[in-house]
């Protein structure tokens, strides 16, 4: 009677069972991930091909994961993105990469973590699956796989040289620019020190009239071209201290002008108007002035440059 009783309820559950295995799985996950490789044993040294297929629901892209140089015991030698193929119930999306290992026997790839961001803005991650892969060794199984493994430090310790050949150059270099610069800059203070220093329009007025003064063209009768002289300095010192264009123009055109300009003041003008009037008698007319009167004109330019010149800061200007 027990065992009746046992088998009807066993009867009873197992179309709720059957019910229950043909339901769909609740809240299935949008994006799928699976790893797989083109070889399932390789020779040490021996390339392989590692994909990982990335499947979301319609259009949503999931992101596609960078892959580290190392997985594992495996070295990543290449990666490639593939573009993904948006169908019409879901994406498909690929990351190919090309892989090797040094060490021998069994080792795993391990999985991957894919980051995805649903339509309404939830974000989850999946991981991909874990691949196993058999490492075999090119030498007899009595031999030994020291040397073998050792390529892995070679390969490392080439990359290290690279490295610091690189900064080593880029060092010498940066000393060079640096040595060239610091020349550079003590050739241009050198040539500064050099240089004379920027005189004043009075200081070169007054060196000049010292000059004429020295050149002999009043003993050896020259006196028109020391007028001519006389006359170029001063005009020439009035377009560097007031900007007046002196030297290019007539005396009457230039008297006209400094009658109307409040640059200079009323007995600077007069001054100015005597002995520029004086000069040309002198270098148009033919005059022949006497020693005293060649005297005055020389006073008379020194005289204006010195009351006219640019006095230094908190100096009383004329």
């Amino acid at each position: 009677m027990r065992c009746l009783g046992l088998l009807t309820a066993v009867c009873l559950a197992m179309p709720a069972l059957a019910l229950a295995a043909d339901e769909p799985e609740a809240n299935p996950l949008p994006v799928r991930a699976r790893a797989s490789t083109d070889k399932a044993a390789i020779k040490i040294g021996e390339r392989l091909t590692y994909t990982i297929t990335i499947k979301a629901e319609g259009s949503m892209l999931p992101d596609v994961p960078d892959i580290p140089e190392e997985l594992g015991e495996f070295t990543v030698l290449d990666v490639q993105h593939g573009t993904p193929v948006i169908g019409a119930k879901e994406t498909t999306a690929t990351v190919t990469c090309l892989l090797t290992s040094y060490e021998v026997g069994k080792q795993t790839i391990p999985a991957t973590e894919i980051r995805y961001k649903t339509p309404d803005g939830k974000i989850g991650t999946i991981m991909s699956n874990d691949v196993p892969i058999e490492v075999e060794s090119v030498l007899p199984p009595e031999e030994k796989m020291e040397d073998i493994r050792d390529i892995r430090s070679i390969v490392a310790f080439t990359a290290t040289s690279d490295v610091l050949l690189l900064i080593g150059g880029l060092i010498l270099v940066l000393v060079l620019l640096a040595v060239f610069v610091l020349i550079l800059i003590l050739r241009q203070r050198g040539e500064k020190e050099n240089e004379e220093p920027t005189l004043m329009a009075h200081e070169i007025a007054l060196r000049e009239l010292e000059k004429l003064r020295a050149s002999g063209l009043i003993a050896a009768g020259r006196i028109q071209e020391f007028y001519y002289g006389l006359s170029d300095i001063t005009r020439h010192y009035i377009e560097s201290r007031f900007s007046l264009r002196a030297p290019e123009r007539t005396t009457e055109e230039f008297l006209a002008e400094m009658a109307v300009t409040s640059i200079l003041l009323p007995p600077h003008k007069d001054l100015l108007q005597g002995f520029l009037t004086h000069c040309d008698m002198v270098k148009y007319a033919k005059r022949r002035p006497n020693t005293p009167e060649i005297e005055g004109a020389v006073s008379a330019a020194t005289q204006f440059i010195q009351d006219t010149k640019r006095r230094p800061p908190g100096g009383k200007q004329a």
